[in-house]
């Protein structure tokens, strides 16, 4: 973890909300999802998945620890008043926790955080690299949001050989994919729904959408070199999970409760692979992932970093 730098406010990170919105700005590896087709969202098994979200968490308030467990629930979860809570329930010294709080510690860490992550190509949230290599930097590529099979898939391929055959399976396998895709995007453009198209009419359909997925594989999917930079990295494993997320982000939230906590006891507890979680705050559209991962961090001095984030995350 670098040093704590001169805390600086930065500009929340620009976000085409349209993009998300529309299912543009985030692939995910072979996740069943949705892609726009004509203005209409179809069914997809392959690239795509939803990743937008404009259900802004409340934030406001008065600090007071002695807030109720049925005030930070739900939409009230990230709200200044119930960090102090959650430190207290994880048994932090209360008053070191919110000193740091207070005097958002980690902010200028986090805006580094964030400028890593735009330079990584990130633009929506949960975005998961994978890769391999012993240091603070190493070789990895992009696997959108990801599910477990596909990791299991990429770490089995990582374990037989090099990040170079590693990365060259995945693109076969996303590929394969996309082929097996394409009959459904012909069925949907011929029906009632897609427009009743036939003909070169519905050939030229089909191939802007396909043509068009499969150009975001060679331009998205990219094998890179990657840093840990100032993430927080549990584990100690040659093969790389790094995460950029958000704590007022549902899907983060999802991909936490539904995939990581699998690929914790599966590859990180068992010394296969280490896990890097870094900041990546939405802030146009989720005010308070900033202070949720300031508080993070700042459970993180006394040790507490990832009961901090399964309490922010909902994880039992």
């Amino acid at each position: 973890m670098a040093d704590i730098k001169e805390t600086t406010k930065r500009k929340p990170v620009k976000l085409n909300v349209r993009k998300v919105l529309a299912n543009e700005s985030l692939p995910v590896f072979l996740k069943a999802g949705s892609i726009l087709l004509g203005g209409i969202i179809i069914s997809l098994t392959v690239i795509f998945a939803g990743r937008g979200d404009l259900n802004l968490f409340a934030g406001v308030g008065e600090r007071n620890t002695d807030v109720t467990a049925s005030e930070c629930t739900g939409d009230n979860m990230l709200q200044d008043e119930c960090f102090p809570k959650y430190a207290k329930d994880l048994d932090l010294d209360l008053k070191k926790f919110e000193e740091c709080v207070s005097d958002e510690k980690y902010y200028s860490v986090i805006d580094d955080e964030i400028t890593a992550g735009e330079n990584f190509g990130v633009q929506a949230t949960p975005t998961f690299f994978i890769g391999k290599g012993d240091g603070e930097e190493f070789k990895g590529f992009y696997m959108g949001g990801a599910r477990y099979q596909e990791v299991d898939l990429v770490v089995q391929a990582l374990e037989r050989g090099s990040v170079e055959e590693a990365h060259a399976e995945f693109l076969a396998y996303l590929e394969k994919s996309l082929t097996e895709f394409e009959p459904q995007v012909r069925e949907y453009y011929a029906s009632e729904q897609g427009g009743g198209l036939t003909g070169v009419d519905l050939d030229s359909a089909v191939s802007q959408v396909v043509d068009g997925e499969r150009a975001k594989l060679s331009d998205e999917y990219v094998l890179k070199t990657l840093t840990a930079g100032d993430g927080v990295v549990v584990g100690d494993g040659e093969i790389v999970f790094m995460e950029f997320s958000d704590y007022q982000c549902p899907f983060c939230k999802q991909f936490a409760a539904e995939v990581l906590v699998d690929l914790k006891a599966d590859f990180i507890d068992t010394g296969r692979a280490r896990y890097i979680f870094r900041d990546f705050p939405l802030e146009q559209i989720h005010p308070q992932a900033r202070a949720a991962a300031n508080a993070a961090r700042c459970a993180g001095e006394q040790g507490k970093y990832f009961e901090y984030h399964d309490v922010l995350f909902e994880i039992n």
